[in-house]
């Protein structure tokens, strides 16, 4: 049975997938062999390629950011000396 045919519907036909957006911008960064090594053995840790690795991670970092830029700490009130 291919993936598919298991994902045929009440109609008997298959339904469709939708678009994912087109990924034509790239970025290019410079490292050392080492911290090639490093990225590249964190991302086979994760079954996936480092190219995907480092999205999903530079995603979420931005992510974490963008909240704690819209949520700041609330801040603390100073005794005044009297």
């Amino acid at each position: 049975m291919t993936t598919l045919a298991g994902m045929v519907g009440k109609n008997g036909r298959t339904p469709k997938i939708g678009k994912r957006p087109k990924k034509d911008e790239s970025i290019r960064i410079r490292v050392t062999q080492s911290q090639k090594a490093i990225l590249t053995a964190a991302a086979l840790k994760t079954g996936g390629g480092v190219s995907s690795w480092l999205l999903a991670v530079g995603l979420k970092a931005a992510d974490d950011d963008e909240v704690r830029f819209r949520h700041p700490a609330p801040r603390r009130m100073s005794r005044v000396a009297s």
